[in-house]
Parts: structure tokens; C-alpha cells; sequence
């Protein structure tokens, strides 16, 4: 999860260079700073295409199984990332004119665009060959719904030394199991099924996930309620809480019942303050709500939104190809040694989590949100916060519209975008809210019934995870029949960052009127057929009240 801070280009290569402008360096935070020749593994190649191998096929015949060519594959100009100290003789020699004011870098010297009088030899070594990967899952059996999976999955595998990334998370997700396994041998029982996986060769595509993923797509289209998503689990004090809406309330009523250990109040009401600060430091004025007549702007509501899923982690093939509701949840902070020989133990020993505390408050944390999510008889999911999160999607997409309309000018070769389909996907959004609402309170109200009917929680259940379905577009996003998912995939560049209602999203970018005329009913009747889905949920569930 890294993106590249410097280049110099050359004219058969070039290299990556970790640029201390973006670190402590040029921010005096002693902390966050990179060593002179620290040197980070940032993305250098086109790693759309990787991960695509299946293990049960012979990796020699890979190009005839996906039809992909090795050489456009894997990146075609040598590359090698350096670290600041190399770079700086060579921007010394940089003659010509000097570059504008936000080019410049955090290096003490004057940047010039060039050219100069020195040549550069790039010698790269790479080695292609082929390696055996090995994921390991382990089940822990549930007692009223076996086929029914709540999975925890974290990889293990990295660049370097990997204290952060991802051996915080190995550790926390590892005593989380432990854990569980123990109130497993005092008697608890987990209503569904527990499953953990530990990923290999994250690293290089998200390969071991993704194969798994691809591999076991058919039974865990039939029995994955929910994935729990660990990357690194501790690189700074902040809790992060990133997924689908949908689990928001589950993820928030664990942290609430777990203290961090750096203020000794409870998780969630420090993480509610922080959003509140950044929605009270936003503008607070909106447009009137989906539906309303238009009486001016006014003050919204506070409602709390978890960061939106992207990709970079191995939650990307569960979400975005085969839309099962994940979360993503760790200590974050700008640590300044990601992927680099300096992510070590004594690193996190001395600066990243002194006595190991947030190590074992993630782990308290991943063992309730697992413990409730295979235990509670209604699956544990909430739409509401969903409705809200699409409310908002659509608001950021219209304003974006609005912004290009108010940049162009006259002599643009192309007339601004204009959105046509607003009013179509407001109601399809408002549709999906109203309905979301009467399902909450349904399942609800199921929950506290003494003792439902088996039947009607089964089934219940079944309709719950197929909401989340529903939001799959058949043949994938534009140009990315991988990424399935009508509501969050990362961004085309944007690296990992999300692009809410993605499909959409690109065509406003590339001001594509065509497109966009294109996405936009695609996406409604996706938020439809989630309405549709969530519709028969709650006919079962009131079907269960009687």
C-alpha cells in the first residue's frame, strides 16, 4: 500500500525515490522521518494483471489461461527505487531552469528540470521464477448455521522485516483466534461458522486471496456472511474504520465495549469525536435531502460514515468481484518506514507501540466483533447507515458535476457533462433508504422475540447476505470486468483510494457524456435489485413476527 513520492526520468528507465518532503523531514516530525537512505517498495509495475494465477493450474501455461502476455504483464522499463541520499547527486547535477514552487522537493538544494551534463547507468537484476505459495485456513465449526461463514483473514507475507506489515496483524488476528478458541473449551459456541485465513504473497497482487477467493467463489457466494479484513494492525494510535455500511453498527458496538489504552475511554466514542470534529470543520450546508422540496440550504444531521473500501488489502477480491461485506479495522498513523528494511521489531518496540498495548486492544477488539457476528441469530447487518452512505456518494458526484460546469470555459473542445440521470438515481436512493429503515426495524424486532422460529432466521439470514449481492454488475465496471461492484472499487487513479458508485464516477472524470448516459442506469437498477433483496428480507422477518 504505497504509491511513489519522486521520479527521475530517464530515457530508457527511471528510478522511485522516497522524497522527504512527504515524510518528517520536511515536516521536523521526528517520527515519521525516512532515513537518507532508507529506500520504500512502492508500486513500480502495472499490478492490475497480477494475481491472476490459479494454483491448481501449471503457472508455465499461464499465458494460455488468461490470455495475458508475460512481457505486458510485468513492468516493460527497469526501475529501481533509491533513497534520498542517492538522489541528491543527481539532482545537484540537474542544470536549466529551476522548477515551479510546487515541485519543489524537501531535499536542502535548488531543483532545475534539466537537463545536465551526467549519465546514468541503471543495472537491474530481476529474477522471474516460479514459487509455490501456501495459504492456511482453519474452521471453527458452528452450532446452529455450519454453512454460514464469518471469516478473519490477515497475510503474512512481506517485502522486509514486516513489524507493521503485516506481522501486527498476523499477531493480533492469531491471539483473537486464541481467544475465541478458548471460550470455545469453557463451553461458548459459535452460532456460525468461524473462519480464518492466513494469506501468502500479498505482496505481489493480493495473489494468495484473490486465487483462494476465485478458487472457492461458488461456496462462498452460498455461505459468507461477512469477512474481517487485517492488513497492519498497529502503525499509529488512531483507530481506522473502513467498510461496507452495512457493518457499521457492528463494528461500532465492539468499540465501544473496548478501551484504548492511550486515553483509557472506549474506542468508539473517541473515533465518534474525531468524526464529528471533521463534519463540524466541513462545510455543515447541503442541499435539501433526496425527495424534499427546495427551500434552501440547512444544517444536516451528524451521522457517522466509515471510510470507504477501495483496494490494496485482501478484502479487494471478497467486496469488489464477489460482493460480501467486509471491514477493514486497525491503528493507524503516518509511520515513515512502510515497506522498508526499517519496518522492524525495534521500530515498534521504540516508536510504533511502546509496551505493545494497541497490539492487544486490536486483539480485544477483533475478538468481539467476531464473537458477535457468530453469535447474534440475526445476521449482523444494518442498512440504514448504507442509505446514508449512498445519500452521500450521490451528493459528492453532483457537486463534482457542478464544479466541472463552473470550470469550463467556452473555448473547452468538449461541453461539460451533464448529469441527466440525477433524478433517476435519487430515487432509486431514496427507494433503497425508506426500505432499509422498515428492514432495520424488522430484524429488530425478530431479535427480540424469545424464540423465533428456526426456520424464519435461517431464512432471514439467507436474504440478509444476498443484499450485498445484489449490488454485482454482471459484466464488471468499464474496462474492468474484475471489479463487480456498482457501489466501492478503487479508483482508476487513485491507486488504493475508493470511487464511490465507481462506474459513474469515471465518466464524470473523463467528461464522457456517453458513458455516463451508460453507467447511470446501470447503477440504479443495481440500487434497486439491493432494495428488491432487502424487501424480501423483511417480508420474511415480519412473516417470523406472526
Amino acid at each position: 500500500m504505497g504509491f511513489p513520492v519522486g521520479r527521475i526520468d530517464l530515457p530508457e528507465a527511471f528510478f522511485e525515490l522516497d522524497e522527504p518532503q512527504r515524510d518528517g523531514f520536511f515536516r521536523e516530525d521526528i517520527l515519521h522521518q525516512i532515513a537518507p537512505l532508507g529506500v520504500g517498495r512502492e508500486r513500480i509495475a502495472p499490478n492490475e494483471d497480477l494475481g491472476t494465477l490459479v494454483a491448481r493450474f501449471d503457472v508455465r501455461a499461464w499465458e494460455e489461461r488468461t490470455g495475458l502476455d508475460r512481457e505486458e504483464s510485468f513492468a516493460a522499463i527497469p526501475s529501481l527505487p533509491i533513497s534520498y541520499e542517492a538522489a541528491t547527486p543527481l539532482f545537484e547535477a540537474l542544470a536549466g531552469p529551476e522548477v515551479p514552487e510546487g515541485w519543489q522537493g524537501g531535499l536542502p538544494l535548488a531543483y532545475h528540470v534539466g537537463p545536465g551534463p551526467v549519465e546514468v547507468r541503471l543495472v537491474v537484476g530481476t529474477r522471474y521464477s516460479i514459487k509455490t505459495i501456501s495459504n492456511v485456513i482453519a474452521r471453527l465449526e458452528g452450532d446452529a448455521e455450519p454453512d454460514r461463514w464469518v471469516m478473519v483473514g490477515n497475510h503474512r507475507d512481506a517485502w522486509t522485516y514486516g513489524a507493521v506489515d503485516p506481522s501486527s496483524g498476523t499477531v493480533a488476528t492469531l491471539e483473537a483466534c486464541r481467544a475465541l478458541g478458548e471460550a470455545y473449551r469453557n463451553g461458548w459456541r459459535p452460532r456460525r461458522t468461524l473462519v480464518y485465513a492466513s494469506w501468502d504473497a500479498e505482496e505481489y497482487g493480493l495473489v494468495g486471496s484473490t486465487e483462494w477467493a476465485e478458487e472457492h467463489a461458488e461456496e462462498l457466494d452460498a455461505k459468507a456472511v461477512l469477512m474481517l479484513n487485517v492488513d497492519s494492525a498497529v502503525s499509529g494510535p488512531d483507530l481506522d474504520l473502513e467498510g461496507i455500511p452495512s457493518l457499521r453498527d457492528l463494528v461500532l458496538d465492539a468499540a465501544a465495549d473496548v478501551i484504548d489504552p492511550g486515553s483509557g475511554r472506549p474506542m468508539a466514542a473517541l473515533w465518534l469525536e474525531e468524526r464529528r470534529k471533521e463534519w463540524a470543520e466541513s462545510v455543515p450546508i447541503r442541499l435539501p435531502k433526496l425527495g424534499e422540496a427546495g427551500e434552501g440550504p440547512e444544517l444536516p444531521d451528524f451521522s457517522p460514515r466509515l471510510g470507504a473500501l477501495g483496494s490494496g488489502s485482501d478484502y479487494t477480491v471478497f467486496v469488489d468481484h464477489l460482493g460480501i461485506p467486509a471491514l477493514n479495522v486497525d491503528f493507524a498513523g503516518r509511520y515513515g518506514v512502510y515497506h522498508s528494511i526499517y519496518d522492524d521489531f525495534f521500530w515498534m518496540e521504540k516508536f510504533g507501540d511502546p509496551g505493545f498495548v494497541r497490539h492487544a486492544a486490536a486483539a480485544r477488539l477483533y475478538t468481539l466483533i467476531l464473537m458477535r457476528a457468530a453469535s447474534a441469530r440475526v445476521a449482523p447487518l444494518t442498512f440504514s447507515p448504507y442509505g446514508e452512505a449512498l445519500e452521500h456518494h450521490l451528493d459528492e458526484l453532483r457537486e463534482m458535476v457542478a464544479r466541472k460546469a463552473l470550470a469550463g470555459d467556452a473555448e473547452d473542445e468538449e461541453p461539460p457533462i451533464r448529469f441527466e440521470g440525477l433524478a433517476e438515481l435519487a430515487a432509486a436512493v431514496l427507494a433503497f433508504q425508506e426500505q432499509a429503515e422498515a428492514l432495520d426495524q424488522a430484524t429488530k424486532e425478530l431479535n427480540q422475540q424469545d424464540d423465533p422460529p428456526a426456520e424464519v432466521l435461517s431464512r432471514v439470514n439467507d436474504a440478509l447476505t444476498r443484499v450485498e449481492r445484489a449490488f454485482l454488475i454482471e459484466g464488471g465496471l468499464p474496462d474492468r470486468p474484475f471489479f463487480r461492484h456498482a457501489i466501492y472499487a478503487p479508483g482508476l487513479t487513485t491507486g488504493y483510494a475508493s470511487w464511490p458508485m465507481p462506474g459513474v464516477r469515471q465518466a464524470i472524470e473523463e467528461n464522457d457524456q456517453e458513458l455516463l448516459n451508460q453507467q447511470v442506469p446501470i447503477l440504479a437498477s443495481r440500487i434497486a435489485a439491493a432494495t428488491a433483496a432487502m424487501a424480501e428480507a423483511e417480508e420474511i422477518a415480519r412473516g417470523g413476527g406472526r
